[in-house]
């Protein structure tokens, strides 16, 4: 690990806060006329906060900021989840402004809650935003619990999101601490959360929520099954198992998950966390695909059934040409179904509307879900994986992280780059971030702190305008 001089923080820290500062000035003048107030109030308070902790080691009191760093890292990471918690109350319970598509998802829940399962299903191609083009699952989980537990759809709804945004930030911290260590899989936690869409729709009720769960979970369970030496062992097997069900409910929860059949071959086949020679790779190759076979195969065996009966009353009912309509729409097709095959009619993918959509994308939208304050950390990251490493371990994991962000953002930046779909790849994008920070940063609590502070103060601009 490279020392630093409180100077070069200090640089990071301005540069974070100028990112986030010039973007709430910018919201605040010319965005939406609902989020100008919000924004500007954010701006006021997150500005002098953050100058103090650019300042904060020239102080003569410094004794929290050395007492928050005396402690000792899991206590520190314990503090940090108990403080998040309570924030997320303090959110879901004062907040009753829905946002994106929580509102629609509420309706399909709402309407299901009322007229019972048969119903549902029978107009399911009925029900505005959820029969067009998304699973069921979602509404069904959330549905049955306000069922048993009854109370307000709205609470039960984002509370189970909470619940599963945590579960996802376990999933990441497993999967930080095997790809490199301990210290980088705290830190990974801390800028999962860091990521503003993250926090935002940890905190709503969404099917994304759902899918990046799950997504995660399907990763840690490979990642293990790769690292395994004796690969038909009973329990490998049950971690094949258990890989293809969560692959199964990834696919009923928002069909993105298709994506991680990509990532499948990779971690089951491709011996990224195996220490051999990088420079003579073929040999473990070779070996990990002969004993990762069986485990792949047993995977997509376990996937199968689920997916399949889904897929099956889609046909049956009619509603897959609702659907496959939507997806095409946005891919610039027209297709025609029968029972032989499925013809496309029409391409019209390069149009103007594609292409603004997709530079709006790249210049707004996903900057702003990401938090334009993390821009400096994923240039770190990128900058850790250009700098030449001496672990053969590290420089695979390393191309695993940039697989994982790839098969995310590159299929659905040409297809439908909306903010949110690509959140699936947001632990592995706090991975990144992490690795990088810890690479060159001995001591970048002040920066955590800052990153955390942005992450905290913005959903004000969403929920309470």
């Amino acid at each position: 690990m490279e020392g630093n001089s409180t100077k070069e923080t200090n640089i990071l820290l301005a540069i974070m806060l100028f990112f986030f500062s010039l973007w709430l000035f910018l919201k605040g003048i010319w965005g939406l006329e609902a989020y100008r107030k919000e924004s500007l109030v954010v701006l006021s308070l997150t500005a002098p906060i953050g100058a103090l902790l650019i300042i904060s080691p020239y102080l003569k009191q410094k004794a929290p900021l050395l007492k928050i760093r005396a402690l000792k890292p899991h206590w520190l990471f314990l503090l940090f989840l108990l403080s998040l918690i309570i924030i997320e109350v303090v959110y879901i319970v004062n907040n009753q402004q829905v946002i994106a598509d929580e509102s629609r998802l509420l309706e399909a829940i709402q309407l299901y809650i009322k007229n019972g399962r048969t119903y549902f299903f029978t107009h399911y191609t009925e029900i505005f935003w959820l029969g067009r083009q998304h699973p069921p699952l979602p509404v069904l989980c959330i549905a049955y619990l306000a069922n048993l537990l009854g109370g307000n759809v709205l609470f039960i709804g984002r509370a189970i999101a909470s619940i599963l945004g945590l579960a996802t930030a376990y999933c990441t911290f497993l999967i930080a601490k095997q790809l490199y260590n301990r210290r980088t899989a705290y830190v990974t936690v801390a800028l999962l959360f860091g990521i503003l869409h993250f926090f935002i729709f940890n905190m709503v009720s969404s099917n994304d929520i759902f899918v990046t769960f799950f997504f995660t979970l399907a990763v840690l369970l490979l990642l293990k099954l790769n690292t395994q030496n004796s690969k038909l062992a009973r329990q490998n097997v049950l971690w094949a198992i258990a890989a293809g069900i969560s692959v199964s409910l990834g696919m009923l929860s928002k069909y993105t998950m298709a994506l991680v059949y990509l990532a499948l071959p990779v971690l089951l086949l491709w011996p990224f966390t195996n220490r051999f020679p990088i420079a003579t790779p073929l040999p473990g190759i070779r070996k990990s695909i002969r004993s990762g076979m069986p485990l792949f195969l047993i995977t997509i065996l376990f996937s199968a059934p689920l997916t399949a009966a889904w897929f099956w009353y889609l046909f049956q009912s009619g509603i897959i040409q609702e659907q496959i309509n939507t997806v095409s729409y946005y891919v610039g097709t027209e297709l025609e179904i029968s029972s032989d095959a499925i013809q496309v009619t029409k391409n019209n993918y390069l149009n103007s509307w594609r292409i603004n959509f997709i530079i709006h994308a790249i210049l707004r939208d996903i900057p702003r879900a990401i938090g334009v304050y993390n821009l400096p950390l994923i240039g770190l990251g990128i900058w850790c994986w250009i700098s030449p490493k001496k672990n053969g371990t590290s420089i695979w994991s390393n191309r695993f992280i940039a697989y994982w962000l790839a098969i995310i953002f590159i299929p659905i930046l040409i297809t439908l780059p909306v903010d949110r779909y690509f959140m699936p790849a947001y632990p592995a994008l706090a991975i990144l971030m992490a690795n990088g920070l810890n690479t060159f940063y001995e001591q970048p609590l002040r920066i955590i702190l800052l990153v955390i502070l942005f992450s905290i103060s913005s959903p004000i601009i969403y929920f309470f305008s």
